[in-house]
């Protein structure tokens, strides 16, 4: 019996000495934390009518008459109507892209003069459509428009880059949203 006792306290040991020794090094190392979930960043108000400030804005070829965006934005899809209407009696210019966010692929629009490609990405609180095009005639361009809100989500900045046979031009546009306090300015 005496052997018996010896050999249940002995294996009782031998299968405490682990567990306490890899308790004391828990103890003494810090646990890895379980990795937290992203939480979902709210996004940024881009959907909407937007008019363009002429007055505020910083364009290369100023145009007369009124032009707005209509926005439609759900953090998946970004569709962009571009409107311009010269004068009360005109019939309205339009134009527009719909554009899946983040895709690493182009978009492909084949105009009469112009095959152009182009994919948004965000990036943080900004949306920044990049694009490429070139001409029936061999020339290339280049386009960046970087998308931020100001005025608590009612002011619309397009900060434009392109870069073509002439250089690069920049352009600012500074557009309010429809019925908003600062369009009302």
């Amino acid at each position: 019996m005496t052997y018996m006792r010896f050999m249940h306290s002995f294996l009782l040991l031998a299968l405490a000495l682990p567990v306490a020794s890899s308790r004391a090094q828990t103890a003494a190392t810090p646990r890895p934390k379980a990795p937290v979930a992203k939480a979902e960043a709210k996004l940024p108000p881009f959907s909407g009518t937007w008019i363009l400030d002429n007055q505020k804005s910083q364009i290369i070829q100023r145009i007369d008459g009124e032009s707005k965006a209509i926005i439609a934005y759900d953090g998946k899809s970004w569709h962009y109507v571009h409107s311009h209407q010269s004068s009360p009696n005109d019939e309205p210019d339009q134009w527009q892209t719909r554009l899946v966010v983040d895709s690493p692929k182009y978009n492909t629009v084949e105009g009469t003069d112009i095959v152009f490609h182009s994919k948004i990405a965000r990036q943080g609180n900004a949306m920044v459509l990049s694009g490429y095009g070139v001409t029936v005639r061999g020339q290339r361009t280049r386009n960046t428009v970087r998308y931020t809100l100001q005025d608590d989500g009612n002011t619309l900045i397009e900060a434009e880059t392109t870069v073509n046979m002439l250089g690069p031009q920049h352009n600012l546009y500074v557009l309010h949203r429809e019925g908003s306090p600062v369009a009302a300015k």
